[in-house]
């Protein structure tokens, strides 16, 4: 692991500027501590944000925490839980995106459901190949593992008549449609991170072997955790 993937993100323009203001604002003569409570009150860093809203994500998992964790007390004892968590939470406040975001949250509460040993090396890669994708490829990559989920039977057949398989994914997904050159970039990056089969290797564009035995394991690490029955 680099050292760079456990750092803390570095602030933004606009957390500069909110440190600017505020210290602007320590600055006038009688008031600046009142200026500075008020503007600490009304205006918060965009990094604090991210933090919060982050958090806040996490928090709307504790009740299935609390029916499949034994011990909430073992569970911040545990050092591979924690790495997960500090390593997915600096990639939360480096991103916007609401898919990336999901795919963090759930691959923190699947590594607090199960806690196995044997496991813990492999959610850092995990996580090492989920820092390197965005939500478009996420969503190409979670399609070809479970091309049902996403149309029906007919539908299915009918689109995987196209000899590329970046035909099939475009004929099914109506966001990425007509982007053939997009998804192709997008296929060699997992293809290159090794969650999918190289397209020659396979036999066909709809074929269940598309994604690699890893690249499955990532997109069951960020969906969401199944509810306990």
């Amino acid at each position: 692991m680099n050292d760079s993937d456990d750092a803390l993100p570095k602030k933004t323009i606009g957390d500069r500027l909110h440190a600017a203001s505020r210290e602007a604002l320590s600055r006038v003569p009688g008031v600046g501590g009142t200026l500075v409570t008020v503007f600490e009150e009304l205006v918060q860093s965009p990094i604090d944000k991210r933090r919060d809203k982050w958090l806040n994500d996490l928090h709307e998992g504790h009740r299935a925490l609390e029916t499949r964790v034994e011990s909430l007390e073992r569970l911040v004892q545990d050092e591979g839980f924690l790495s997960v968590f500090l390593r997915a939470s600096r990639q939360a406040l480096e991103t916007h995106e609401r898919a990336k975001l999901e795919a963090l949250r759930n691959a923190v509460l699947n590594s607090a459901f199960s806690a196995a040993e044997e496991e813990q090396e492999m959610r850092q890669l995990y996580l090492s190949r989920l820092d390197q994708l965005r939500p478009a490829h996420l969503r190409v990559l979670g399609f070809l593992a479970d091309p049902g989920g996403h149309a029906s039977e007919v539908h299915l057949s009918e689109a995987r008549r196209p000899a590329r398989r970046a035909k099939f994914v475009t004929a099914i997904l109506d966001d990425l449609r007509d982007r053939e050159e997009f998804v192709e970039l997008l296929m060699n990056d997992l293809a290159r991170l090794d969650l999918l089969v190289p397209e020659p290797s396979v036999s066909g564009p709809g074929s269940g072997t598309a994604v690699t035995a890893f690249g499955r394991g990532l997109v069951r690490f960020i969906s969401a955790p199944e509810d306990p029955a």
